[in-house]
Formats: C-alpha cells, sequence, structure tokens
C-alpha cells in the first residue's frame, strides 16, 4: 500500500472515529436533559402535592398561622414584656386554675422535693406574683412568694441578657453574680421558708449553675400549649412562642398564606415554614 493510500485509510478512520464519537455525546445529551426534564416534573409534581396538603393544612388550622398581637407590636425580645406576661399568666386572681396548672408544670420541670412541696401548696391559692421585687442590690424580675405556706419562688429572667457579674477574684474568675445576690438575699430574708431559684434563658444556659434550676422559654411554651384556656393574652402569647422558638417571623409569611389563600404560586421555602410552625404547635 502506497503511503497516500495509508494516509487516505489513516484520514477515513480518523473521520469515523470523530463521528462515532460526536454520535455519544449528542447521545448523551439527550440522555442528559430527559434526566433534567423529568426531575423538573417529579419536583413540579411534588411541589403540587405539597401545596395542595398546604392549602388544607391553613383552612382547618387557620388560627395557628394566625400573626400575635404581641408580634405586631414587637415585643419578641423585650424582656420585660415577657415578664409582664408572666406575671399575668402566673397569678391564679386572672386565670384560676389554669394559672396553677401553668405554674406546677414550670416547677415540677425541676424534679426536687422542695419543687414537690411548692407544688403542692400553690393550689392552696395564698402566693401573690411580684414583678421587679426590690433587694438590697437589685430586682428580681418575678417573685411567687407565699407567707402562709411559706415558699418563695424566684425567676429571674435573662432572654437574651448576660448575668451581671459582681464579684472576679485575681485570677479573673467570676466569684459572685447578681444571681448570688438574690439567693443570698432570699434565703437571709426568708430562713424558714421553702426557697426555689429559676435562671429563664431564651437559649439553654450551658454554665454550670450553682443554686439555680435552668429553664428555658420552651419549659414555658410547653406548659401552656397542655393547658386549656380560652384566655386571650395566653392565646397570643403562646402564638409569640412559637415564633420565638421556631425563628420563624409570622410577619415574614403572612404574604404567602394570602396568596396561597388566593391560589397564587408562593416559594418551596415558603412551604417547609408553614409547615414547621405547624408541626411545632401539634407535636
Amino acid at each position: 500500500m502506497t503511503k497516500t493510500l495509508t494516509f487516505e485509510k489513516i484520514l477515513a478512520d480518523f473521520k469515523s472515529l470523530l463521528s462515532s464519537k460526536r454520535q455519544r455525546v449528542l447521545t448523551n445529551c439527550d440522555s442528559f436533559s430527559k434526566t433534567i426534564n423529568e426531575l423538573k416534573r417529579t419536583k413540579e409534581s411534588v411541589y403540587q402535592i405539597r401545596l395542595e396538603e398546604l392549602k388544607s393544612t391553613i383552612a382547618n388550622n387557620s388560627d395557628l398561622f394566625r400573626l400575635s398581637t404581641f408580634e405586631l407590636m414587637e415585643h419578641n425580645f423585650r424582656e420585660n414584656s415577657h415578664s409582664n406576661i408572666l406575671q399575668y399568666l402566673f397569678d391564679y386572681n386572672n386565670l384560676g386554675s389554669t394559672s396553677l396548672d401553668i405554674v406546677q408544670k414550670i416547677i415540677l420541670s425541676t424534679n426536687t422535693d422542695i419543687s414537690k412541696f411548692i407544688s403542692d401548696n400553690l393550689i392552696k391559692k395564698n402566693y401573690k406574683v411580684l414583678r421587679e421585687y426590690p433587694t438590697e442590690k437589685g430586682r428580681i424580675d418575678i417573685l411567687i412568694t407565699d407567707k402562709i405556706n411559706k415558699f418563695n419562688i424566684v425567676i429571674e429572667n435573662k432572654l437574651l441578657a448576660e448575668i451581671t457579674v459582681k464579684e472576679i477574684n485575681e485570677k479573673s474568675e467570676i466569684t459572685k453574680t447578681q444571681l448570688d445576690d438574690y439567693y443570698e438575699y432570699i434565703n437571709s430574708k426568708f430562713p424558714d421558708y421553702k426557697n426555689l431559684f429559676f435562671l429563664l434563658s431564651y437559649y439553654s444556659y450551658e454554665e454550670e449553675l450553682i443554686n439555680y434550676e435552668a429553664i428555658n422559654y420552651e419549659t414555658v411554651y410547653l406548659a401552656l400549649k397542655t393547658t386549656t384556656s380560652d384566655d386571650v393574652v395566653l392565646t397570643e402569647y403562646k402564638s409569640l412562642l412559637t415564633s420565638l422558638l421556631t425563628g420563624i417571623d409570622k410577619r415574614s409569611i403572612s404574604l404567602s398564606i394570602q396568596k396561597v389563600r388566593n391560589n397564587f404560586l408562593i416559594e418551596l421555602n415558603s412551604i417547609e415554614k408553614l409547615n414547621k410552625i405547624f408541626t411545632y404547635e401539634t407535636k
């Protein structure tokens, strides 16, 4: 075979190989496009199913998605607002047995002998709920006190604020805080009382606490959730806590609810947020 014929054969083989490669690329592209289109159809189908389920959920549970008045007034992270509401909810003069139920559920979350003693005596309805109770070195956020049955419940509410440091030693170690001041004051003023101390915070308190029981706002929420009441303040506050604890601002999803009710499309992320609120309220 001459060099010319040999070259022409090599060139023909190369063209054939190139044509085959192009065909494979086209085939692969076609297959990839089909896969993408199938995924899009699947996504659309799932979206429609989730949207229809959400419409049904909203229609049957509209109260769960209602925006709280407290949230409209931007009381989400106002510590004093929370303390004022808790004072109202804890006082049996306002909610009767419902208040007793709420306080009992919160204090019994600690499961101590003192909490059991206090729980047994709460039902006698001799206690008072005081706000900003003055001490020699500060004010206790909430003090539940009973002079007849001789018990105190101290609740220091730290929604986001840090605990005030009072003393630090030479090694830069904290030796005293405002919690210590309140503990010493209450025990010295009421030496023959059963005294129970709580630190209520938005986040779980990871540092070791001495003399105080750590509780968070989910403890309060669960006490309200498992209590039957038509009280407006309780209902509004429970709604606010749902937003607070899920991290979902109901104001941001109110537009999504309007769109769903008017058969407009919404983002899948908005569907997930709405479902998260429903799941949290009903779990």
